[in-house]
């Protein structure tokens, strides 16, 4: 515990290890709630960890989240809309070149933009 006050960051990067296993795990799952809650985790994960912190990891993550855009599950979609964003805005040099993908990976249905819109604008409000 005291390394985590110290050092939070040291704390999240050792434990990627873990951390991508069991998320890879729970997107294999049938269910829609495992893989929002993973696609969820490792959106938050590389958030919190800031500024390059996915650049080695943008490659291989972001088709997946890409592919997931496209879901009728509203969770897993706007998560997966969410870690596009901040993979691409944690990605360094890598994810601005990966950003003209990125874009074309967003719901075009205007009802599935509008429900991320609401979403996104909810969740700021209760942070805020």
């Amino acid at each position: 515990m005291a390394v985590a006050a110290v050092d939070p960051q040291g704390v999240i990067t050792e434990g990627l290890a873990d951390i991508l296993p069991a998320a890879a795990a729970l997107m294999k799952k049938p269910d829609s709630g495992s893989k929002a809650c993973a696609i969820g985790i490792l959106g938050d994960m590389f958030d919190t960890l800031g500024s390059n912190c996915a650049e080695g990891f943008v490659k291989q993550l972001l088709p997946v989240f890409m592919r997931f855009t496209s879901s009728d599950d509203d969770n897993i979609r706007n998560n997966s809309v969410y870690g596009v964003g901040v993979l691409i805005a944690n990605s360094g040099e890598t994810g601005i070149k990966m950003i003209p993908d990125a874009l074309k990976s967003l719901p075009l249905n205007e009802s599935k933009n509008l429900q991320v819109r609401v979403s996104t604008f909810r969740y700021k409000q209760s942070i805020t």
